[in-house]
């Protein structure tokens, strides 16, 4: 029994492990074959998902386990038309939904509140067990929104771009979304997989190994657990943004705090990247064809008629664009900025405060 428990707290942590190869191997792939994907998304303009997942193929992102952004686990999700491939359909699809890093990420939050109060876990030759798991667990997730954050920020200097060229998913939705906010959402899923992450790997130290100063108490109940959700979502938010911390006291809780400091430092990648980055070369890409219309029947002018003014070209990237994606990006981390060097000075006058009497 103790032999079976053991073997199933390896589980998840093998998962995790596993999860954050994938990402580092294509962060490698994306270092090395940047420019060449990114020619060959200008060369082949691919206009579906299936070619998309050729182009990938074709700059070597079909690396073990699942190539680049998983690629080729959806493509089998997708499925064939022999039985067997219809089979597997569901399990893969199943199988792919978990894999996606924000699910990924509630699902090792839930772990790590079950190994957290499970009375199972007490037992004596498992509870050392558990809270090993549990470190390593949590630790590994956080290195996981760190190496995204690093992913986007070389995407967008080899392509432009990093939602519409390596994190696309569907052409479908890159067609039919304006690119800012494709990149918006991007670095939205970034900042939900840092916090949920953050507050999985504070709540295990704070309660099973209570090396935070703010957060003594172990707690007992489930409106007391409720509460210890709260405060550690709120430290992580403020440590994650370098305003507020819970006063780690030993080095793992130093450790995880470092970690989700540098997932703040991370994210600003993404929003220095998105300013900073070239054009995308590959925007016509994600552009679907259209039909050539005949030509309208030629129609007689007076001699003294003006020249009718060119129209302009739907089709052709406006330049637009860049300069509000710049200044949208410029206005967040201005904001960012001020906001937390306001709570900083706030806190330096209290520090500074007299005490009265």
């Amino acid at each position: 029994m103790v032999l079976v428990g053991k073997l199933a707290l390896m589980v998840v942590p093998a998962l995790t492990l596993l999860r954050i190869y994938s990402i580092a191997r294509g962060l490698v792939w994306l270092w090395a074959n940047g420019a060449r994907f990114n020619d060959l998304l200008a060369a082949r303009r691919p206009t579906t998902t299936d070619d998309h997942d050729e182009t990938l193929r074709l700059a070597g992102g079909d690396f073990l386990p699942f190539g680049s952004k998983a690629y080729r686990l959806a493509r089998a999700a997708r499925g064939g038309r022999a039985r067997w491939e219809r089979t597997l359909r569901a399990p893969l699809r199943l199988f792919l939904l978990a894999w996606r890093y924000p699910v990924f990420m509630l699902l090792v939050l839930a772990y790590l509140l079950v190994l957290t109060h499970a009375p199972w876990i007490e037992h004596p030759e498992l509870r050392g067990f558990a809270s090993a798991s549990g470190v390593v667990t949590a630790l590994l997730a956080m290195i996981g929104p760190i190496l995204l954050a690093v992913e986007a920020f070389v995407a967008m200097a080899f392509t432009g771009a990093y939602a519409t060229s390596v994190h696309i998913g569907s052409l479908r939705d890159v067609v039919t979304k304006p690119r800012i906010l494709t990149e918006f959402q991007a670095f939205v899923g970034a900042l939900f997989t840092a916090h949920v992450s953050a507050v999985g790997a504070m709540y295990f130290v704070s309660t099973r190994i209570e090396e935070y100063g703010k957060l003594p108490a172990h707690p007992e109940t489930l409106l007391a657990g409720l509460q210890r959700v709260q405060d550690v979502s709120y430290y992580s938010l403020f440590t994650m943004l370098g305003a507020s911390d819970p006063e780690p006291q030993g080095p793992l809780g130093k450790l995880a705090t470092g970690l989700i400091g540098l997932q703040g430092i991370a994210l600003l990648l993404i929003v220095l990247g998105t300013t900073i980055s070239p054009p995308a070369r590959h925007e016509a890409a994600v552009t679907p064809p259209e039909v050539d219309a005949p030509p309208p029947p030629a129609q007689s002018q007076p001699a003294d008629a003006q020249p009718a003014r060119p129209r302009a070209d739907p089709a052709r990237p406006r330049g637009g664009g860049d300069t509000w994606r710049r200044l949208l990006a410029m206005a967040v981390g201005a904001v960012a900025v001020v906001a937390v060097t306001a709570v900083a000075a706030r806190r330096g006058s209290a520090v500074r405060r007299p005490p009265e009497g």
